[in-house]
């Protein structure tokens, strides 16, 4: 088939066929966490509904990764913390390890990329906010002005 093609046959296929056959996941957890109905994702991301999300806020915490500019201009979700993504790494300490913790952004796509950080950092209950802020909009569930005195 690359012949017909006239490619190059790939220098690595041994390694590029078996991640390829994995279609994404990733090795360690299998199963999605007990604490709510969250589902894993193509790339292994852990994720979670935003309807689930709105009506059990009191037993969550939220970390909103967006730019301060973003909460600004469209709110955020009620109890969330503003702990901007370039700055998760240096804010671990921050994070109640103990409580479940779904992790914000616009669409979803930082949050899953903080969602892997806070995991290879030690969280186990994590999960990224599925489709993001623009799937909470869409639904229009409630947004609420950050308070912002509460983090200087």
């Amino acid at each position: 088939y690359m012949d017909n093609l006239n490619l190059a046959h790939p220098a690595r296929i041994k390694e590029a066929v078996p991640l390829n056959l994995k279609g994404g996941r990733t090795s360690g957890q299998t199963q999605p966490p007990s604490w709510g109905p969250v589902t894993i994702d193509f790339a292994g991301i852990p994720q979670i509904e935003a309807k689930w999300v709105s009506e059990n806020l009191s037993d969550i915490q939220l970390i909103d990764v967006r730019r301060r500019e973003e909460i600004e201009e469209s709110g955020t979700l009620s109890g969330a913390i503003h702990i901007p993504l370039e700055a998760l790494g240096s804010s671990v300490n921050q994070i109640d390890t103990q409580k479940p913790t779904v992790v914000i952004c616009r669409s979803g796509r930082r949050s899953g990329y903080a969602v892997t950080l806070l995991k290879d950092n030690g969280l186990h209950q994590v999960a990224n906010l599925k489709n993001g802020i623009l799937n909470w909009e869409e639904m229009a569930l409630p947004f609420v002005s950050y308070d912002w005195k509460k983090t200087s």
